[in-house]
């Protein structure tokens, strides 16, 4: 939608996606897709690129998008995870799911977390 474009597009920037995630960009192994192309591309449908037509959904086929850059697995962990992990105010908190958010009238003031796994966390996380 038009009123989440611009930060859609800042996302898009700072964690690129491509149909070709190796290094030398040569898709491997294509004899299913090229089975696969040929049958649907017959039915009328239409091959596109994804993230260069995000909008592109009715009767439309391609290659998957991957968060890859220069060959290895990107993706929110290898940016965001990067830079929040940098600021001093940041915390994470690993094998801990939320179990809900706590509010006071319409704002968040907390988070309760339990453990999801051995070592998780449980208590209250002040925001």
């Amino acid at each position: 939608a038009s009123d989440v474009a611009a930060a859609q597009q800042r996302v898009f920037n700072r964690i690129p996606g491509t149909t070709r995630p190796s290094r030398d960009g040569v898709i491997s192994l294509r004899a299913g897709m090229d089975v696969l192309r040929n049958g649907l591309a017959a039915a009328g449908w239409r091959d596109t690129d994804f993230n260069a037509n995000p909008n592109a959904k009715n009767r439309t086929f391609g290659y998957t998008p991957y968060m890859y850059s220069n060959g290895e697995r990107g993706g929110p962990m290898a940016t965001y995870l990067v830079t929040a992990n940098a600021r001093s105010n940041f915390k994470l908190i690993m094998n801990t799911q939320v179990r809900r958010v706590i509010r006071s009238g319409g704002h968040v003031t907390g988070v309760e977390v339990e453990p999801y796994l051995d070592g998780g966390f449980q208590g209250v996380i002040p925001l």
